[in-house]
């Protein structure tokens, strides 16, 4: 049976970004056709498929059905004789921080598949909103006065006059 991999890019992003998480079929050492192969994931709970999914698959017959919960993901395709390899991907999300790890135990109605790895997925915690690291944008003329404030940066801009 093929075997099927599966990793996440970037691997660690804040919460609310997107992660591309994509699975890679590969083929036996026979590059024989593989058909009809399907598996259902079950995202790890607060992990879910994006808004805007950017669904892309470049198996033959590639097919990836995201359910009403965008909890779950139903992919199946072909692999035809000669071919290698072949790909499944979609963005994921969560307004969560923390780690997800999504392998062969989130997977469900395997047919024709070996099991995949783990992959892990981190959403880092937002940036702190307190007035640290905020950018304060002052006009000044030529001659102007440098200030320093704790936890603010001063960005001068210059305006030159006729």
């Amino acid at each position: 049976s093929p075997k099927l991999d599966k990793s996440f890019t970037p691997e660690v992003v804040d919460v609310g970004s997107h992660s591309r998480m994509t699975f890679t079929v590969t083929n036996t050492s026979d590059l024989l056709a593989k058909l009809g192969w399907s598996f259902v994931d079950v995202l790890p709970e607060q992990l879910v498929v994006s808004e805007e999914p950017n669904i892309e698959t470049d198996c033959v017959s590639g097919a990836i059905t995201v359910s009403e919960d965008k909890e779950q993901v139903t992919y199946a395709g072909d692999l035809t004789a000669g071919q290698a390899s072949c790909t499944l991907s979609i963005d994921v999300t969560s307004a969560t921080a923390g780690t997800y790890t999504n392998g062969a135990a989130n997977l469900h109605d395997v047919v024709g598949l070996r099991l995949p790895n783990d992959a892990t997925l981190t959403f880092a915690p937002a940036a702190p909103r307190s007035g640290a690291g905020k950018t304060v944008n002052s006009l000044y003329m030529a001659s102007a006065v440098s200030a320093v404030l704790v936890g603010i940066v001063v960005t001068k801009k210059y305006i030159l006059k006729k």
